[in-house]
């Protein structure tokens, strides 16, 4: 098996510059691996489901200490494992 990887579209570079310019990325690193399976294991001995990007948002978010401004109100499940949510304005 073969796996190709193709470069990113001149489109798709100039998105990523424009968003680093506005945003700050924060990356993946083992204080967020651990929150995130100390979070998968909680709901999932719960009986709870969370969509991955969405356990790794909130992983990063209480790894940091920061807090998440987000319309999506199921974050709000989140709230009693140290997810700490701004409410919007």
């Amino acid at each position: 098996m073969t796996c190709r990887i193709r470069e990113p579209s001149p489109c798709a570079r100039a998105l990523k510059t424009h968003l680093e310019e506005y945003y700050s990325v924060i990356g993946v690193d083992n204080e967020v691996v651990l929150e995130y399976c100390r979070l998968f294991q909680s709901l999932r001995t719960g009986g709870e489901l969370v969509p991955e990007a969405d356990l790794i948002i909130a992983a990063t978010a209480i790894s940091k200490g920061l807090e998440l401004e987000t319309p999506d109100q199921h974050f709000t499940r989140l709230q009693s494992h140290g997810l700490k949510l701004r409410k919007q304005t």
